[in-house]
């Protein structure tokens, strides 16, 4: 539906619970023939390359043009996916030095203003179902609504409302520091393990190197770290990481954003969200490696990292017992330990952790090989927190 008032245009664009582009199909329209600059406010964007040509075709039409971004930058949201770095990466490709952008996690705003002559603005995120896409992967569309004007009145007031955005205490320089690379390393993931026939092609990209004894180094910049674990990222992708699991204190620099070379055994397993790599000093010859267990084992000594943690579990049928299950990972597989009661450690076990298995044993459980600890001498050691 327009709306006309000397010469000028308003116009109405929904969402509704349907595959409906026509919002989108709006600010491709208007973003091409951008001429001087574009503000834009938005907190949650995932679109990719639905959105990249836009800007790709404004830059052809105008080398010039220079593109102003005010987005939200926390980590739980990029690791949940509803926001993707890699969109603001692509821009920053595309506009180079003509890109300015800024992060305010206060802002729920939706807003794109164009040479100041037009503006769009509405409720829909720039996300497959704030745009009423209907794919799976994308959610559920939404009922989303949506304006375009030109009206200068309101333009303006647009522009200004941009700026004030922009100047306020808030909004925080998207620089590299560490608050930004901290975020990377959250959108990482898991491209070597959900998309294994893209191995090769990285190593060849990335400076990671494999020697004969099965320690693996790699090259990159530190995004985030603490005690127990560091990130870093790739030198030329900057959709994967690479997480380190061990005593960082050994790590030859600490300055986030700075180069750094990690070794340590790779932790290839199915499901796992990151490349991930554990400290050689963690990994000794003297415990039994995961795809070495069978059942009938007794008095075994285990290591690995906890990819996951189930329970406390409690059950009522002999007495009053309690149960977690702990999912342990090492470069060789993973076996589900069984902690009862007693043997459950007062430290909370935390997806990451290093622990140490001492005197356990195996078992079969619906014909799934267990890991268990003797009810004598059996106890777990946490060696590293998550």
């Amino acid at each position: 539906m327009l709306f006309q008032r000397d010469d000028h245009v308003t116009e109405f664009l929904p969402t509704f619970l349907k595959e409906d582009r026509s919002y989108l199909r709006k600010i491709h329209e208007r973003i091409s023939y951008a001429q001087s600059h574009i503000y834009i406010i938005y907190p949650w964007i995932t679109l990719g390359e639905e959105l990249v040509t836009a800007f790709e075709n404004a830059v052809s039409n105008n080398p010039d043009l220079e593109l102003y971004l005010i987005t939200k930058l926390q980590k739980e949201d990029v690791f949940k996916r509803i926001h993707q770095l890699d969109d603001v990466e692509q821009w920053k490709t595309i506009f180079k030095d003509k890109i300015f952008i800024k992060y305010n996690n206060h802002v729920h705003s939706k807003i794109i203003v164009i040479d100041d002559s037009e503006m769009i603005l509405g409720s829909s995120n720039l996300t497959g179902s704030g745009l009423g896409s209907s794919r799976e992967n994308e959610g559920h569309p939404q009922i989303e609504a949506n304006l375009y004007t030109d009206d200068p009145d309101a333009v303006v007031d647009g522009s200004n409302f941009f700026a004030d955005v922009w100047n306020h205490e808030t909004s925080k320089e998207y620089t590299e520091d560490e608050y930004v690379l901290s975020c990377k390393s959250h959108n990482l993931s898991g491209i070597f393990q959900n998309y294994k026939g893209e191995f090769n092609k990285i190593t060849k990209r990335e400076d990671i190197t494999f020697s004969n004894d099965g320690i693996v180094d790699f090259k990159g910049k530190l995004a985030f770290y603490d005690e127990n674990r560091a990130y870093l990222l790739g030198n030329t992708r900057k959709d994967i990481a690479v997480k380190f699991i061990g005593d960082t204190e050994n790590l030859t620099t600490l300055s986030v954003g700075e180069p750094l070379e990690v070794s340590g055994k790779l932790m290839d397993v199915k499901g796992c969200c990151e490349f991930t790599l554990m400290d050689p000093d963690l990994v000794d010859d003297n415990y039994v490696k995961i795809n070495e267990l069978k059942s009938g084992l007794d008095q075994i000594n285990v290591i690995g990292m906890v990819s996951d943690v189930r329970g406390p579990m409690e059950f009522n049928n002999v007495g009053k017992s309690r149960l977690v299950l702990v999912k342990l990972i090492d470069d060789t597989g993973s076996v589900t330990l069984e902690l009862w009661n007693g043997n459950i450690p007062k430290e909370k076990i935390k997806k990451g952790s290093i622990v140490e298995v001492i005197n356990g044993f195996t078992k079969i459980y619906n014909g799934e090989l267990r890991l268990g600890l003797r009810k004598e001498d059996g106890r777990i050691e946490i060696l590293r927190g998550s």
